[in-house]
């Protein structure tokens, strides 16, 4: 008896050691970086997101647009399509005309278990709805009749869908200050808004202001789990479009309900930066030196992920720092981990852009991929501890195996891209492009990335540049991920009917104290409650063990009596 026990306590010990297992490095078999746009066709292509069919095919959206036959003409707004299939690549073909004019065509989407591809566009500043089957998306026939989600003046969008093939969309839309109300710290900037459909997208619930909040609430992304939780984070505080707010934190918000009601937001924030003090020689009648200002700093570009796609991982970005932080919670977002730096990376320079973001995706061990532009330590200066000017802005790629880091690795870099056009040259050679919105997928044991690129020169001149979209992929150790489920999802008998929402309906707004929740630092409450957890599984075991065993004792002493 003595043996079976302790093999029986070597066995839970051996599983409860493989919680978290050991990183396996980054792969370095990346395909070179396919252009998946056309500069020919449509010189400025940029913002893609990609989906995986249920046979591995991948279908690629981005935005676009073609310049009007005169100087004076609009420009034609379009959402862009190409998909790769077997090995081969179609043609590029437009799949919606959102409009003229040079609107940025946002756009997001996702492979759902309905057999169909779901997308979100921005159409003119109206966020609307379409749907196509997933093997015939290439022809713009194919699509549905775009369906209005908002009415009011919208900019960034996200989606997903659940297990049981609900969907669940999120844009941000402006608000008109109220004259009664308390006075806005960003004026006419935007708030996050939420809908679902129960019957793929026919009926949507009515809208729910997720952010309520006085500032600006911008560059969502949504996570749903293996329980049916939602996910969702955004930053907080400057609104790129209207020019307005400066940033001031990143948000999480959770739903346990399928997005019925919504857990107390929890706000990340960073410490101000306080300013190296300038070195001086002191003299007799030398000035004092000020001491710097601290200068307020906040989380740029959040960014959501799922372990073993139950615990969630936030990673951002500092305003005025070069770091990458992350937070984790062990149990879906209930309490979070202090803010800690991701090392190897550094993330580019704040003003070069406020449009990127990272992709988080979950492989099929349970691991979390962190895809996103910037630079490694070998690209700082030792000398200076500042980065090498020389030193060309990288798509990198780095893992989270729910305790640490894995080296970063390099996807693509300026010397990796195919010769491609980037504009005329510039003292005799070609400017670096700059990577940019990466969005990340993993499907079987694939991970496909795509992101866009646009040079120095051209950061600020989206009409008429050379922007263009990249795709690439790599082979995951490990088991793969399941292809989609195809199933028809269940109506929900409650969901309104289908219209434009003129004005976006808000939920009652959160107490003060909830709204402003602080970021929770403390260490995860978990060990005591597993521990006690574990003692009372093995108690019931070993007592099992222990009637079984006397059971048997008292079977063979009574046959024994019986023969005698």
């Amino acid at each position: 008896m003595k043996r079976q026990i302790r093999w029986l306590l070597m066995a839970i010990v051996g599983v409860l050691g493989s919680a978290h297992p050991s990183v396996a490095a980054p792969s370095t078999a990346w395909t070179r970086p396919v252009p998946v746009s056309d500069i020919q066709k449509t010189p400025s292509s940029w913002f893609p997101d990609l989906a995986v069919g249920s046979d591995g095919s991948v279908h690629i959206i981005w935005s676009s647009g073609l310049p009007g036959a005169k100087k004076e003409d609009p420009t034609k707004d379009l959402l862009m399509y190409r998909e790769l299939r077997n090995g081969t690549w179609s043609p590029v073909n437009d799949i919606d005309n959102t409009g003229q004019g040079g609107y940025t065509v946002r756009n997001s989407i996702i492979m759902g278990q309905d057999g169909r591809l779901h997308i979100l566009v921005r159409q003119g500043l109206v966020t609307t709805y379409l749907s196509a089957p997933w093997d015939s998306a290439w022809s713009a026939r194919s699509w549905s009749k775009p369906r209005a989600i908002n009415g009011g003046s919208s900019y960034f969008n996200a989606l997903a869908m659940d297990n049981q093939g609900a969907l669940h969309i999120l844009w941000n839309e402006a608000i008109s200050d109220d004259p009664k109300g308390p006075k806005p710290i960003c004026s006419f900037c935007a708030d996050l808004f939420y809908r679902h459909s129960s019957d793929g997208g026919k009926s949507w619930s009515a809208p729910i202001n997720l952010s309520q909040s006085l500032e600006g609430s911008v560059k969502q992304q949504i996570k749903v789990d293996r329980q049916n939780y939602l996910h969702v984070v955004w930053e907080e505080g400057f609104d790129w479009y209207a020019s307005q707010g400066q940033p001031t934190a990143g948000v999480y918000r959770r739903s346990r309900d399928g997005g019925q009601s919504w857990d107390a937001p929890v706000r990340f924030t960073l410490p101000a930066l306080i300013p190296q003090q300038p070195i001086s020689t002191p003299t007799s009648d030398a000035t004092p030196v000020p001491t710097p200002a601290p200068i307020p700093d906040a989380p740029r570009q959040m960014t959501i992920g799922l372990y073993q796609n139950r615990a969630p991982l936030v990673v951002y970005r500092g305003n005025v720092t070069d770091k990458l932080y992350y937070q984790f919670s062990e149990d879906q977002g209930e309490t979070w981990s202090k803010t800690a730096a991701i090392p190897g990376i550094y993330a580019r320079g704040i003003n070069d852009t406020d449009h990127d973001d990272y992709s988080l995706a979950t492989d099929g061990t349970g691991h979390v991929h962190l895809i996103g532009t910037g630079f490694l330590e070998s690209d700082i200066n030792p000398a200076t501890a500042r980065l090498d000017p020389d030193s060309s802005l990288k798509l990198l790629h780095v893992v989270w195996n729910g305790k640490t880091w894995s080296t970063p690795e390099v996807i693509a870099s300026d010397e990796t891209y195919p010769d491609v056009e980037r504009v005329t040259l510039i003292d005799g050679k070609r400017p670096p492009l700059y990577p940019e919105w990466p969005r990340a997928v993993i499907s079987g044991d694939t991970l496909h990335v795509t992101w866009f690129t646009r040079n120095k020169q051209e950061l600020f001149t989206s009409d008429q540049a050379h922007y263009q979209v990249w795709y690439t992929s790599t082979q995951i150790d490990g088991p793969a991920i399941a292809p989609v489920a195809l199933f028809t999802p269940v109506p929900n008998p409650t969901a309104s009917a289908p219209v434009a929402t003129s004005a976006p309906i808000p939920t009652q707004a959160l107490a003060a104290a909830a709204a402003s929740a602080p970021p929770i630092d403390q260490r995860s409450a978990w060990e005591g409650p597993g521990i006690l957890t574990v003692g009372i599984a093995i108690f019931f075991v070993l007592l099992l063990l222990a009637l079984t065993i006397g059971m048997r004792t008292l079977v063979i002493h009574l046959r024994h009596r019986a023969q005698r």
